[in-house]
C-alpha cells in the first residue's frame, strides 16, 4: 500500500496512465496483502483470548497466502512488484490457479474458523465488552481503519478515495459493525476477509 502511495504521487506528477492489467495486479496484491493481515489478525485476537487453536490457525492461513505472495513478487510481503508507470511481474496462468486455489482455501479454513469461534462461549465471553470503542470516541480520536469500522464509522479509503483499480475495475462492499467491542472487531475482519476474496476471485476472472 505505501509503494503504490509513491507510485501513484509519481504517475500524477507525470501525467502517466496505467494501464488496466497493471492496474488490476495492483490492486490484486493490495487484496491479497489485506487478507492476509486480516486473517492472521484473527489469529492474533484469539491469542489475547488464550484460544491458541485459533491462533495457530489464523497463522497457518497467512502463512499460506504469504507463499502465494512470495511466487508472485519474490517477497512474502509483495515487495517488488510496483514500479511506476505499472508494475514489474506480470501473472502466469499457473500463478493464477495457484492464487485461486489459496484464497478458497483460506475462505474455507477462514468460515471453519469463525464458527468454532462463535460456538466456543467461554470465548466470546472474553471477547463481548472488552476493550468498547464508541463511535463518538472514535471519530473524536480520528481513528480509522477496521477499528472505526468495528464501531459503526461507514469509511473505506478504497470506496471514499479510489485509487488502483476500485472504482474502476472493482467495486468495493464496505463492512461495518456497530458494537465496537473485541468480538464487533473480530467479525469485522472476518467480513472484510470474506470480501477481500471476492474481490481476489473478482480480479482474476477478469
Amino acid at each position: 500500500a505505501h509503494g503504490l502511495g509513491f507510485c501513484e504521487a509519481a504517475e500524477a506528477i507525470a501525467g502517466i496512465e496505467v494501464p488496466a492489467r497493471a492496474r488490476g495486479l495492483r490492486t490484486l496484491a493490495l487484496e491479497l496483502e489485506r487478507l492476509y493481515n486480516h486473517v492472521g489478525d484473527i489469529g492474533n485476537i484469539t491469542a489475547g483470548a488464550s484460544y491458541h487453536y485459533g491462533t495457530s490457525a489464523g497463522a497457518r492461513m497467512k502463512e499460506a497466502l504469504q507463499q502465494v505472495g512470495e511466487r508472485l513478487t519474490g517477497n512474502r510481503f509483495l515487495r517488488g512488484l510496483l514500479t511506476p508507470g505499472g508494475v514489474r511481474l506480470d501473472l502466469t496462468s499457473d500463478l493464477e490457479r495457484s492464487i485461486s486455489t489459496a484464497v478458497s482455501a483460506t475462505a474455507e479454513a477462514l468460515a471453519s474458523l469463525v464458527e468454532r469461534i462463535e460456538n466456543n462461549p467461554s470465548l466470546i465471553d472474553r471477547l463481548d465488552t472488552t476493550g468498547t470503542l464508541a463511535a463518538q470516541d472514535a471519530s473524536a480520536l480520528g481513528v480509522t481503519g477496521p477499528a472505526a469500522r468495528a464501531c459503526g464509522i461507514d469509511r473505506d479509503s478504497r470506496r471514499d478515495h479510489p485509487h488502483a483499480g476500485y472504482g474502476r475495475d472493482v467495486r468495493v462492499t464496505v463492512a461495518t459493525e456497530t458494537d465496537g467491542d473485541v468480538h464487533a472487531r473480530l467479525n469485522l475482519r472476518a467480513a472484510e476477509a470474506r470480501e477481500s476474496i471476492r474481490l481476489v476471485q473478482a480480479l482474476l476472472a477478469g
